[in-house]
């Protein structure tokens, strides 16, 4: 893959690629930086672009395997010297758009908030398969190619997930 036609791929994924990233990290500063690790490594490995039939594929599953080694490595180093975390920033979080009852807006937004983190707190191996389902709007299928795993697995691992999401959704009293 030539340069000019790896710049014109990013150009035109860019925001989907970097909207996964912020679902997956749940932090913006996070995302921008598994961003680009994401971007690096596929320039890096240009020439494998070519021959895979789905680019986007491929990059999203260069973020989730740049992202579970940040994982992995943190994890590590939380067991050798755990660090004390500070509280996290909340005005990188997800606004609602303009509605005409105030009181109607800040019970979506908390509502949204909620399931957020009800999807945050999900094991990653279901937490994946439903931001590239239904928050990237994937097909099975492609959420099996980017995460290395049957159609099977995919479909078994977002019904699991819903249940659990579900639930977790009822307790907080968010029914749908």
């Amino acid at each position: 893959m030539s340069l000019a036609e790896f710049e014109l791929l990013i150009e035109r994924h860019e925001k989907d690629i970097f909207s996964f990233c912020c679902y997956l990290t749940m932090d913006r500063k996070l995302a921008e930086e598994l961003y680009q690790e994401t971007v690096l490594h596929a320039f890096i490995s240009r020439g494998k672009l070519e021959s895979t039939g789905n680019p986007v594929s491929y990059l999203l599953s260069i973020a989730v395997g740049k992202w579970r080694n940040t994982r992995h490595k943190a994890s590590r180093r939380q067991r050798i010297a755990p660090e004390v975390s500070l509280e996290s920033d909340q005005s990188d979080a997800i606004q609602m758009p303009d509605a005409e009852d105030p009181a109607e807006m800040l019970i979506r937004n908390e509502d949204r908030l909620k399931i957020e983190a009800a999807v945050s707190s999900l094991d990653e191996m279901f937490r994946l398969p439903v931001l590239l389902y239904y928050f990237s709007d994937y097909s099975i299928a492609e959420v099996g190619e980017i995460l290395h795993i049957p159609p099977g697995t995919v479909k078994s691992r977002l019904y699991k997930a819903r249940s659990i999401l579900a639930e977790r959704l009822r307790r907080e009293g968010i029914t749908g």
